[in-house]
């Protein structure tokens, strides 16, 4: 992935509890679990850095210390954003774009692996002049339902009355413009409730390549075998592997 033209922050939420994963999160925020031999957290912090985002947010909650004490050990420029009080994906959002000095954000979900092209999602948000441009992939019947048509968001959540053939799965990855700030309200916690206000300024980018969801036990063990069998993971995870943090410092 080569340096995209434009000026874009990022956001690698890091704040959930995990708690479908316990007993491995009891002394672990989520994010920090290993995936392949490296936090899972790592996989999208690699991912980001190689745009080259002017800022990467990355919050955190629950064993929070822990995340930072980890962040802080990377070659990555990161700012650690300590949530006291959890405040959602929506208030989370709102905070970095309230702070943020660039117009658009990329945000991710720190417990998601996939080889999604940041770069050209990106582009596509730019050449759209989108508030939101948001990853989904062809539907499985887990979760996450959405609907498009010509690129464009209808509905988000299952809607029964919508022609199913246009559903698909949302990716928990998507870039964010600073006019979404227009339709938050004072009590939003998840950021979906927020787009549901601005459906006609949303617009969508097919990822067609893997994709795995680490919440739950199942996932996080199909998605270990799934990855080792992909090559753009395991070079993924190579690149990671080769960061100094676990590495003899030189000199």
């Amino acid at each position: 992935m080569s340096k995209n033209t434009f000026k874009i922050n990022a956001l690698v939420l890091g704040a959930g509890f995990g708690k479908r994963l316990l007993p491995l999160t009891e002394h672990l925020p989520k994010v920090l679990i290993p995936y392949l031999g490296a936090p899972m957290i790592s996989y999208n912090l690699e991912k980001v850095s190689k745009f080259k985002p002017e800022k990467i947010f990355v919050n955190g909650h629950y064993q929070a210390h822990k995340l930072q004490n980890f962040l802080e050990g990377l070659h990555l420029d990161t700012s650690f954003m300590h949530e006291a009080t959890i405040l959602g994906t929506a208030g989370t959002i709102l905070k970095v774009l309230k702070e943020s000095s660039c117009d658009n954000t990329l945000v991710a979900n720190g417990d998601i692996i996939c080889d999604l092209d940041y770069n050209a999602l990106i582009e596509h948000h730019y050449k759209s002049n989108a508030i939101v441009t948001m990853a989904y992939r062809p539907h499985n019947l887990v979760s996450n339902p959405v609907y498009f048509q010509n690129g464009g968001l209808l509905h988000i959540g299952e809607n029964k009355s919508i022609d199913p053939i246009l559903k698909r799965s949302f990716c928990g990855i998507y870039v964010v413009n600073k006019r979404l700030l227009n339709y938050f309200k004072p009590d939003d916690f998840d950021i979906v409730n927020v787009f549901k206000r601005c459906y006609e300024d949303i617009y969508g980018v097919e990822h067609l390549g893997f994709w795995q969801d680490l919440g739950s036990h199942s996932d996080y063990l199909n998605a270990q075998d799934l990855g080792l069998k992909n090559q753009k993971i395991r070079s993924l995870a190579h690149d990671i592997w080769g960061w100094d943090i676990w590495n003899e410092k030189k000199g």
